[in-house]
């Protein structure tokens, strides 16, 4: 998948192929500006003053209290990011905004909009991390539960999307009834397991600054009955005993090699016999494969914004098999390739 400009014309087209079209300033200039035209539209309240329904700017601008020429230059941007759309002289959301960007929509999306600017601020430390290959340990920067709780409502909406698919890619057993959730955050991912194989209820450890925000999201979204939290570091922290399943979503990225190794031993000890180990996270792409903007982008963001990086799937099945798991299987995801689940058995 890529990112590429697209002639709409003739004129367009002559313009793109010649030697003197100035490609390094649109791409610069032009996508910087689009991203923080989308994130202006959802901090401002500009596609919920619009709604469903076509608008004049200056009824939109009254509604969202922003100027009216400056607004009407905004939403020309976002109906070329394909976020709104023009009819006359009045303006409407798309169905992409529509889908993804509105307080009743379907699969709404705003609150990680909001949490891009964090990642805004991080990823101004790319030259940084490049020249000496040590990221950030981006965790260490939110310093308020305001800002833990921008950050777990924005994991929150990232999991909704794909927690009932890969719940049904986790092999678990007859009778299990307990989960362990590592870094698991909201804890949706293992609420959503354990509402499959019911009587089984998950514990979700994670950095104690994170709990508070995610008791909130579990209980606004009914599943702090399954769910319980505690308060704690997986690397050095008891796991428990006689587990049922372990999973780790999007963590094994903030911990090295030899973090990861270490700590897949000691859930290994933890988990019961037929018992289950269950990682997902984003895939490095392999160095000669060929690019992909989803994949490689992510790859770089989370060596960025992580104190280790992405593995590739060949780590994640040495780790497992060098902790004792057996019958290791890497499953695809509904982000396709960038994406891997990864799974093993304690027999």
């Amino acid at each position: 998948m890529k990112y590429k400009l697209v002639a709409e014309n003739p004129a367009e087209e002559q313009a793109i192929a010649s030697d003197l079209f100035p490609q390094p300033v649109i791409d610069t200039i032009s996508t910087l500006v689009q991203t923080r035209a989308i994130m202006a539209a959802v901090k401002l309240g500009i596609f919920e003053a619009i709604g469903h329904d076509l608008k004049l700017a200056q009824e939109i601008a009254k509604r969202a209290s922003v100027d009216t020429s400056c607004l009407v230059l905004l939403l020309r941007v976002l109906c070329n990011a394909g976020y709104i759309e023009i009819e006359e002289n009045k303006f409407k959301n798309s169905q992409l905004t529509i889908k993804t960007l509105l307080a009743d929509s379907a699969h709404n999306l705003s609150d990680f909009i909001h949490f891009a600017y964090f990642q805004w601020n991080w990823i101004e430390g790319m030259e940084a991390v490049v020249k000496s290959g040590i990221g950030l340990d981006t965790h260490k920067t939110m310093q308020l539960p305001q800002d833990w709780e921008t950050y777990q409502r924005a994991m929150f909406e990232a999991a909704r999307i794909e927690a009932v698919e890969i719940a049904s890619l986790v092999p678990v057993k007859d009778a299990a009834t307990k989960l362990l959730d590592i870094g698991g955050s909201h804890g949706f991912y293992g609420a959503t397991i354990c509402l499959k194989y019911p009587p089984m209820i998950s514990e979700v450890l994670d950095l104690p600054q994170a709990i508070n925000a995610a008791k909130m999201i579990a209980k606004e979204n009914g599943f702090d009955n399954i769910v319980s939290y505690r308060g704690g570091n997986a690397l050095e922290d008891e796991l428990g005993k006689d587990l049922d399943v372990v999973f780790m979503a999007n963590i094994a990225h903030h911990f090295t090699e030899t973090q990861n190794e270490a700590l897949l031993k000691r859930i290994y000890k933890a988990i019961s016999l037929d018992g289950t180990v269950a990682i997902l996270d984003f895939k490095e792409p392999e160095q000669y494969a060929q690019s992909d903007l989803i994949g490689d982008t992510l790859a770089l963001f989370y060596r960025i914004t992580s104190s280790a990086q992405c593995y590739q799937e060949s780590h994640y099945i040495n780790w497992l098999k060098q902790a004792g798991f057996s019958d290791i299987k890497v499953h695809q995801t509904p982000f396709g390739p960038t994406k891997l689940l990864v799974t093993g058995r304690r027999f």
